[in-house]
């Protein structure tokens, strides 16, 4: 586990034996799965940068999209509901059975390679593509434009060697799965996980892999992010995992 090219929290590094195998869902849980659970949660929107908005944002409410924008307290609670529903055990996976479902065998940053690598057709992260995201009505019409912030511009933060297929939270299963079947298994969404007791704050909560938000150099497998469990992040969502 870790990265030593990484961020602070990640070059801990560490070697861990995974005991008992699992199975883990090959998408992040969608918003038309989740809703079966709570019909009133609603992701809603994403903001939009511009000016004279005549809708809410660009959508992340879609039934085919990752469920966000719930806590990790809610997201156990909903395998606790699965478990039950089904007879299995169903939990979250803690960071070291999500990291080493993640880099399906490989030791570099991403399943697919470093962060150096085309990650056009197989994450969606903050590429070239989120540039165009500055939103106008031209002339008071009902036509959306997208059109680019300055080339010069840091914001949005992205990095221009690379264009994926979308500028935000996408469908799950657009981009390739890694070896072992599991789709975004980096980007779209941070994942909930359950915390290494010795990395983490008391209390504090950490979600993995990245978002549609994130750059290369700030996403990954060992990449990893803390929250309170209450908190509802735009951005992050859950996989589950069966344990025998």
């Amino acid at each position: 586990m870790g990265q030593l090219d990484g961020m602070p929290d990640e070059r801990q590094r560490k070697v861990v034996r995974i005991e008992k195998p699992f199975w883990m869902a090959e998408s992040e849980i969608t918003n038309g799965q989740y809703g079966i659970f709570d019909p009133d949660h609603d992701t809603r929107y994403l903001p939009e940068e511009g000016k004279d908005h005549i809708v809410p944002g660009y959508i992340a409410n879609h039934p085919d999209q990752p469920v966000s924008r719930i806590t990790f307290q809610e997201a156990e609670a909903f395998c606790r509901w699965l478990s039950e529903k089904s007879g299995k055990t169903v939990k979250l996976p803690t960071e070291a059975e999500w990291e080493w479902a993640a880099r399906a065998g490989t030791d570099t940053p991403f399943w697919y390679g470093d962060r150096d690598t085309d990650f056009s057709k197989y994450a969606n992260l903050a590429g070239a593509e989120v540039r165009y995201t500055y939103t106008g009505w031209d002339g008071g019409s009902i036509v959306h434009y997208r059109r680019p912030f300055p080339a010069n511009s840091i914001y949005p933060l992205r990095d221009n060697r690379f264009t994926d297929k979308w500028f935000c939270v996408d469908y799950v299963k657009q981009y390739e799965p890694n070896p072992w079947g599991l789709y975004d298994i980096i980007g779209n969404v941070w994942e909930w996980t359950y915390s290494d007791a010795d990395r983490t704050a008391a209390g504090k909560v950490v979600a993995r892999g990245g978002s549609w938000k994130e750059r290369p150099k700030v996403a990954g497998s060992s990449a990893r992010v803390i929250y309170e469990p209450w908190q509802k992040v735009m951005n992050v969502g859950f996989r589950p995992i069966i344990v025998p």
